[in-house]
């Protein structure tokens, strides 16, 4: 009755402008596109000695992966990068939110630039090397953890691998499933691990929230006390214009920690029979399939055997 589209069979089924290809219109089948709040980040473990003692390295790491490359190899194009801590997709949701996301901007070092990147990793050494981490003159070997072990995966680590490699630095991938992985990241024995967030209620204060302390933290090990202060301060007043400046405040200063790479807003493609009804995906929320209505005479009549 409906499906989502597998990454091999993508571009025979969606143009390159995002529409549904016509042989597949011409069965009855439409298609439905939609961009959640949701956000995916690449998250440094701030509780590790070499994340947490060099801010350089984490802001190379940033702008050292391509991720505009990243959602067209890995996704077909299926979303866009995220610039800041707060998803764009916020503009229908929360329109406060949303303001505060286009007022702070894209962070100045969430975008691909592998020659600055380069540049820090001198300034990462001199950091390490006070800390006493640097392995002889050489910068520490990192660990990326990933949250399964399919082709997917195993494609995303090499991704990563490569585009750390061409700037200087050396990661190894340990992909893993569900359990094991959420295990890990509870126990805090990452040191870089995917990691994102799907709003369940579409509001700004969902992301911020991860980077609070107040609460036990959601960014691992991560803890800045003027961003603390003002998230305890935010968190219980009205929208507005006051609040809005607390939020940009708030997002600046994540883009300028970057306790996390982020990496990107995706978007979600949907195929549906002709004879499915009430179809109307929501970017929040669960439990709408419950509305759904079946024509089962037109399901017979076609029984899956289009010309």
């Amino acid at each position: 009755d409906s499906s989502t589209i597998q990454p091999e069979v993508f571009a025979s089924v969606v143009t390159p402008g995002k529409e549904l290809a016509e042989q597949w219109r011409r069965r009855g089948i439409r298609l439905h596109a939609y961009h959640s709040p949701t956000v995916y980040w690449l998250a440094f473990n701030m509780a590790d000695p070499v994340m947490s003692a060099s801010p350089s390295l984490r802001r190379a790491i940033c702008l050292g992966v391509d991720v505009e490359t990243y959602v067209d190899v890995l996704f077909n194009g299926r979303g866009k990068r995220a610039v800041n801590c707060l998803p764009g997709s916020l503009e229908h949701l929360d329109a406060a939110g949303y303001a505060a996301h286009l007022e702070a901007g894209p962070g100045r070092y969430f975008r691909y630039d592998p020659h600055t990147a380069r540049e820090l990793l001198d300034a990462a050494r001199q950091e390490l090397a006070a800390a006493g981490l640097l392995v002889g003159e050489t910068l520490p070997p990192l660990r990326i953890d990933l949250p399964g072990s399919d082709s997917h995966y195993a494609k995303m680590g090499d991704f990563f691998r490569q585009q750390l490699a061409a700037i200087g630095l050396d990661a190894a991938v340990e992909l893993n499933d569900w359990s094991t992985f959420q295990g890990k990241v509870h126990a805090g024995r990452t040191q870089l691990h995917a990691a994102g967030l799907r709003a369940p209620d579409g509001r700004a204060d969902s992301f911020l929230r991860v980077y609070y302390s107040g609460d036990g933290g959601g960014a691992p090990g991560y803890r800045n006390e003027h961003f603390d202060a003002l998230y305890a301060r935010a968190r219980t007043m009205p929208d507005g214009p006051a609040r809005t400046r607390l939020q940009v405040e708030m997002v600046r200063i994540i883009s300028d920690d970057c306790p996390a790479l982020m990496l990107t807003e995706p978007e979600s493609f949907v195929l549906v029979r002709d004879w499915v009804r009430n179809v109307k995906p929501h970017p929040v929320g669960y439990g709408y399939d419950k509305y759904l209505r079946i024509d089962a005479e037109r399901r017979r009549q076609l029984d899956g055997r289009e010309d």
